[in-house]
């Protein structure tokens, strides 16, 4: 916001140093409504482009290439940090409202009756965590208690001796 602010103040100095000359390329439009006495002169001859002779159409393309290898050069040596929009990694948990969730106009804040935003949520979660922890030193206690592979695939194979013993196949 500062930037935008000293540059328009750099634009405004600029423009009422440089006067109404700045705005003007050439004469009045000869219309119908045009006087000869609104007709002025510019305040400065523009002079005519006068093109290099040893350029061509081939030092524009080489041009454009070089940008586009300076251009990737640059883009291949800054890591992917340098073009991330956000400076850095934003919370997916926290437990204190930022700055920028205070106060009425409160960015990603609820606002509304029933709404929940990602601190309300965090806050909820972290009062559910003694709960969590009982569940699973539970779910560690049955993974303990239960039988080992080798166990399950002897008990398995015993299963399946008897039901051969008492099954007949007709042959």
């Amino acid at each position: 916001m500062a930037f935008a602010r000293s540059s328009l103040a750099v634009l405004l100095a600029g423009a009422s140093v440089a006067g109404g000359a700045a705005f003007t390329l050439g004469t009045a439009p000869a219309g119908a409504r045009a006087s000869p006495e609104l007709a002025r002169a510019p305040a400065r001859p523009v002079p005519a482009a006068v093109e290099e002779p040893a350029a061509g159409p081939s030092a524009g393309v080489a041009a454009a290439v070089a940008a586009a290898m300076v251009g990737l050069l640059v883009g291949l040596t800054s890591g992917p940090q340098a073009a991330s929009a956000v400076p850095r990694g934003l919370p997916s948990f926290s437990l204190s409202r930022p700055s920028y969730m205070q106060g009425v106009d409160a960015a990603n804040a609820a606002t509304r009756p029933g709404e929940i935003d990602y601190v309300t949520r965090s806050r909820i979660e972290a009062l559910q965590w003694p709960e969590a922890r009982k569940e699973a030193e539970m779910v560690r206690a049955k993974e303990q208690a239960r039988p080992s592979k080798a166990e399950r695939v002897a008990r398995a194979k015993q299963q399946l001796q008897q039901l051969l013993a008492t099954t007949e196949i007709p042959a």
